[in-house]
């Protein structure tokens, strides 16, 4: 009788908020019981174990909602409502359906200072928050939270354009497919010297387990790179280390992952240095990089496969984008609005 795969292998019962991942291995048989309360996660092999965690979460996150506003929100007579006392007035104008204008200069503007810097802090912070379920959400959140210290007039509203674009897409959200192979693959990008006032440089990710994305960033750069291959190189040695810890993950979850990881760049140049064993004066001030890149090339664990600006995925988290091409990754991305007609 033939061995079944890893993907039978794996069933999931859901029950309230309890997710049971039953895995069978020949005779010994695994039990990981998965629970989540609010941002936590309790992971254990027994059951008693995830509920201790669970009241001890559960006690915690009681305490600070008596210390802090409550989460959520609500719409008031044209009001969303944020927390326990706090609403933002959302004037009646038309839905939007992408975030971020595309030619914005957020880190340029010098509208008046808010009266209540406050509020935006409120409102961003729990931007953060939903970012964490809304990939697209990740590069206006990541520019929205640069100006925390002193938010100006133009900040608010291209926070409130967030919210618009949130009000007219309540469904939307990431799908994970049943029919996933348990394989990764990786895209990568970066904005070369993207920041206005250091000029460092935007690095973005996405990684999908089979078609549904599980781990995605947008992050500023450490330091400037000289060139564009310097950046889309770091670009690509960050999401390589991504990489290999969710591979670990899986392997402790029962997934092997034989094949090469893919990651998909559109740097010709990077991929040129990942491959190349010689080390020239351009390439030396990146050299930890190129060894570390270079070495999991030679181990198998990944590779890299060239693939145009205009098919880039990880273009959504390192610029602003139109509608039309913001519309077409969301696509790719997987991400789906439940409320959409069939």
């Amino acid at each position: 009788m033939s061995q079944p795969s890893t993907a039978d292998m794996w069933t999931y019962d859901c029950d309230n908020n309890e997710h049971l991942i039953d895995g069978n291995n020949s005779s010994n048989e695994t039990h990981l019981f998965v629970d989540g309360v609010g941002d936590s996660v309790n992971t254990g092999t027994e059951l008693s174990d995830v509920n201790d965690g669970q009241n001890s979460a559960a006690t915690s996150a009681g305490s600070n909602i008596n210390n802090e506003d409550k989460g959520g929100s609500e719409n008031i007579n044209g009001e969303e409502k944020l927390g326990r006392g706090h609403r933002i007035k959302m004037p009646s104008t038309k839905l939007k359906g992408f975030v971020t204008h595309a030619n914005h200069h957020l880190s340029l503007v010098d509208g008046p200072l808010l009266s209540e810097p406050e509020k935006y802090r409120r409102l961003v912070g729990r931007l953060i928050y939903l970012s964490v379920t809304r990939p697209e959400l990740s590069y206006c959140v990541h520019m929205l939270a640069q100006f925390m210290q002193q938010p100006r007039l133009p900040h608010w509203e291209a926070a409130l354009r967030v919210v618009k674009y949130l009000k007219g897409n309540p469904g939307q959200g990431i799908f994970l497919r049943a029919d996933s192979d348990l394989q990764l693959y990786a895209w990568c990008d970066s904005d070369w010297a993207s920041c206005p006032l250091t000029r460092r440089s935007l690095t973005g990710w996405l990684i999908l387990l089979g078609n549904s994305p599980i781990s995605w960033k947008t992050k500023k750069q450490h330091t400037v790179s000289r060139s564009s291959a310097e950046a889309e190189y770091r670009s690509l040695a960050t999401t390589t280390c991504e990489l290999k810890w969710l591979k670990e993950l899986l392997s402790f979850l029962g997934v092997s992952h034989q094949r090469p990881m893919k990651v998909y760049c559109d740097s010709q140049a990077a991929m040129h240095i990942a491959a190349n064993p010689v080390f020239h004066e351009r390439t030396k001030h990146i050299e930890v990089d190129c060894h570390f890149v270079r070495d999991e090339l030679l181990c198998g664990n990944i590779s890299t496969h060239y693939v145009s600006t205009r098919t880039q995925l990880a273009d959504i988290f390192t610029k602003a984008l139109g509608k039309q091409q913001f519309d077409y990754f969301l696509g790719k991305l997987g991400i789906q609005n439940l409320h959409a007609p069939t």
